[in-house]
């Protein structure tokens, strides 16, 4: 049996569950090695959800992943690209009604720590965004479309991040502190 065949049979055998009890910091890492890039968002959104003890709304609502103190959250996670060193937002939708975005970008080059970035949802309007699927005339007549956006680490678009960013730094601790004076 050859190695590449053998490895393949190894990945489908493999446990791909997670650990909720871990540290936030551990099950991020966790999420990175056994899931794939399309299910490690909505676990780690889950279980930041349990860390920051925020109400979980339903997607057929339209008002973003949390609620915390009446404010609503959209939560987008991504890891830094090793390849583009940037990250990835995905599934834009500009037309839902919520207060903020939280960003979690992991920074992958530093041990992959998590940054948390919490803007004003208004704010993702500053930066250049892309279709999530078609072209700018097939979404001509299309009133709810996604967008997504590729933001390099050192880019005119993570400044704006950086700026907007609601919180006193990038910690979780920072984060916490914030909602809890909602």
């Amino acid at each position: 049996m050859s190695p590449h065949l053998l490895s393949a049979l190894d990945k489908f055998k493999s446990d791909r569950s997670v650990d909720y009890s871990l540290s936030i910091e551990d099950f991020i890492c966790q999420c990175y090695v056994k899931l794939t890039p399309n299910t490690y968002g909505t676990s780690i959104e889950e279980r930041l959800r349990q860390e920051l003890n925020a109400t979980r709304v339903s997607a057929s609502l339209g008002m973003g992943d949390y609620e915390y103190s009446r404010k609503y959250l959209e939560v987008k996670v991504s890891f830094l690209s090793s390849k583009t060193n940037s990250y990835c937002i995905t599934h834009i939708r500009q037309w839902q009604r919520f207060n903020y975005y939280l960003l979690c970008f992991v920074d992958c080059k530093d041990n992959f720590r998590p940054n948390y970035y919490l803007l004003n949802k208004h704010v993702i309007h500053k930066m250049k965004l892309g279709y999530m699927n078609g072209t700018p005339d097939a979404n001509s007549d299309n009133h709810n479309v996604e967008f997504r956006i590729t933001i390099n680490n050192n880019s005119e678009h993570m400044k704006i991040i950086k700026k907007s960013n609601l919180l006193k730094d990038t910690s979780l601790d920072s984060l916490k502190k914030f909602l809890n004076k909602l």
